[in-house]
């Protein structure tokens, strides 16, 4: 009999529509190959027609341009080439790497400049965040990252016991062997959207020639701890030993961590990663957490909202900020760590209050306890 939480939750995938996908190929192949860009191959006429909407990318010439030829609310420009230094260039500017489907199965790279720009404070406390230039004015604690504030259920961070082999939970960042695991998890969740097979190719290029790069791709993986060597039953209802529950990729930028995407398939598993993601960055040395387009969980974060001149002025800043601190961190993550370090489950208890219903009848049933002892000691005497 296994605890229901431990169930595996699928009913927020994406339903297949038959589309066959191999990571594993995508993984090995990006791991030795020379070259991953991709080539739509656009007509002249259809190259044109898109033009009419959206402004062509082809080098960093066209990206620091973008600014000033999105008008309104527009947000995207479009390449046909999936390229891993544009994408590379895009992150150092603060435009996020997106893609765009124009048929079925055939996307385009989309290059996306918000309008306005989801953002927290990796900051004990306020007198930090005031320090982080471009900052918006913020009173309180607003703006600042807290992880108590999504509600991670207790079951989900306790401690490991080799004895009993009490189901608890371990974090891993950019190891090779989940990557596979991961973007399997990501696909099935989300189906083949905006992260597409060219895209992904290209960032898991840049993981693996990670020194060719500016930006440094992350993988995060969050496994059920596996005490014995039982292999995974993919038919089994519950979660198994050493599977994957929960998953990010995102990217770093001098000291500004970016979300790109995550996937989970275990109860509370979203509230998991993010709360784990944001902790580790901060613990690593992150300054800023970049989610992208606000939406209400991302204000349950505590994200403030930037308008895209200013998020791309703080960028510009920060991108030259030292990332070797924070990657050492990282790489210490590796070899993985229980979440119970980062996430501690033995909440104390609450001081009760005395003048409650229920500590006022203890109360009595302590007194009327001490008067029995009381007449007792008086008839022995």
């Amino acid at each position: 009999m296994h605890a229901t939480y431990l169930q595996r939750v699928t009913r927020h995938f994406c339903e297949d529509k038959g589309e066959k996908f191999d990571i594993g190929a995508e993984v090995t192949h990006a791991s030795q190959a020379t070259d991953v860009r991709h080539l739509v191959p656009l007509t002249k006429a259809a190259i044109q027609h898109f033009s009419r909407f959206l402004p062509p990318v082809k080098n960093e010439d066209d990206l620091e341009a973008l600014p000033d030829k999105l008008k309104g609310s527009e947000e995207l420009g479009f390449s046909p080439l999936f390229d891993p230094f544009l994408i590379d260039a895009c992150c150092q500017r603060g435009i996020f790497p997106l893609a765009i489907a124009i048929g079925e199965g055939v996307f385009l790279f989309a290059p996306k400049l918000h309008v306005e720009r989801a953002v927290c404070a990796l900051a004990d406390g306020s007198a930090q965040r005031n320090k982080i230039s471009g900052f918006p004015f913020c009173e309180g604690d607003e703006g600042i990252f807290d992880a108590d504030c999504l509600g991670v259920s207790r079951k989900l961070t306790r401690t490991p016991n080799q004895g009993t082999h009490r189901p608890s939970f371990d974090i891993f960042i950019n190891r090779y062997e989940d990557l596979v695991d991961v973007l399997t998890l990501i696909r099935r969740q989300h189906g083949e959207n905006w992260l597409c097979a060219p895209l992904r190719k290209c960032l898991l290029y840049m993981f693996f020639n990670s020194t060719k790069y500016t930006t440094k791709v992350i993988f995060t993986a969050i496994r059920r701890r596996r005490y014995s060597e039982t292999p995974i039953s993919e038919i089994s209802p519950v979660i198994q030993e050493g599977e994957l529950v929960a998953c990010e990729v995102g990217y770093l930028v001098g000291d500004i961590y970016a979300s790109a995407t995550g996937a989970y398939c275990i109860s509370g598993g979203g509230a998991l990663q993010l709360s784990l993601t944001g902790i580790c960055m901060k613990s690593a040395g992150c300054r800023l957490w970049d989610l992208g387009m606000m939406m209400d969980y991302k204000r349950t974060l505590q994200c403030v909202s930037l308008p895209r001149k200013k998020w791309q002025k703080i960028v510009a800043v920060r991108r030259s900020n030292p990332s070797e601190q924070i990657l050492n961190y990282l790489h210490d993550l590796e070899k993985g760590r229980p979440v119970s370090d980062f996430l501690k489950s033995d909440v104390p208890p609450a001081i009760a209050d005395p003048n409650s219903k229920s500590q006022r009848k203890k109360q009595r049933r302590k007194e009327a306890a001490i008067q029995q002892k009381k007449v007792k000691r008086g008839a022995d005497l």
